[in-house]
């Protein structure tokens, strides 16, 4: 993930002078987005491109802390995702899903009282994550309401996870494999995977030994059940924290 903006550009991008829509003149972005794939929720393929001084000084910002931003393809348009704050070490985009806006999210300003107390309301959310060589995405909805309602009460909420795992080796993140997971989150009690699914982004001379890597019991152990826990900690400390002063 490389610096793709220039420290002017991006400047302005983050002080305030953002266009006021949502999508952006490729006049503003010097050089030309670096896109980066990855596999979406929704099982499509997307693009995706970060702006910042410098992503990889992510472990040295404190939690809460904006680092950049992300831009995503989306109907011929360059969008912006939402800006990326810092957590122990790499970085999140917290997202309202909902079709009455433009182009089907909100992103939220975790440094905004009014916009967290939207997110606490939500009935779907979206959770992006990026860094230590994967690029996450989760849909929390509940059947019972808000997702936040849903999760203080204990009830479980649902966790569509998508997680990209990428070949350091590949040139440009041209390499890639996925996890596609569904999760019952309660507060609390961890997370239980109900159904796992993966997909393959790589060359065939590589297919093999990466079908092998992802699907053995240590991948499962290490990274797909810490992936699948994760998710509590997730809604517990950003989604559905209580704001702070």
């Amino acid at each position: 993930m490389k610096k793709i903006l220039s420290i002017a550009a991006l400047a302005a991008l983050l002080g305030g002078c953002m266009p006021s829509q949502d999508h952006l003149a490729s006049s503003v972005v010097s050089p030309a987005p670096d896109w980066i794939k990855y596999l979406e929720n929704d099982g499509t393929v997307g693009n995706i491109a970060f702006f910042s001084e410098n992503l990889s000084a992510t472990y040295a910002q404190k939690n809460g802390d904006i680092i950049g931003m992300a831009l995503i393809k989306k109907d011929g348009q360059n969008l912006k995702l939402g800006d990326m704050y810092a957590q122990n070490g790499t970085s999140f985009i917290v997202l309202e899903l909902n079709d009455k806006e433009q182009f089907g999210y909100q992103y939220i300003n975790m440094r905004d009282k009014n916009e967290l107390t939207t997110l606490r309301g939500a009935k779907k959310v979206k959770f992006y994550q990026f860094g230590g060589g994967m690029l996450e995405s989760v849909v929390f909805s509940s059947d019972s309401g808000a997702v936040c309602e849903s999760f203080a009460a204990g009830k479980t909420v649902k966790a569509r996870a998508v997680t990209n795992y990428y070949d350091k080796e590949s040139a440009n993140n041209s390499e890639f494999f996925a996890t596609v997971m569904d999760i019952g989150v309660k507060k609390g009690k961890g997370a239980e995977i109900k159904n796992l699914d993966f997909k393959f982004f790589v060359s065939d001379g590589k297919l093999a030994d990466t079908q092998t890597r992802a699907r053995s019991a240590e991948f499962r152990s290490k990274v797909i059940d810490a992936d699948s826990k994760k998710q509590e900690r997730i809604l517990s400390n950003i989604v559905c924290a209580a704001p702070k002063n």
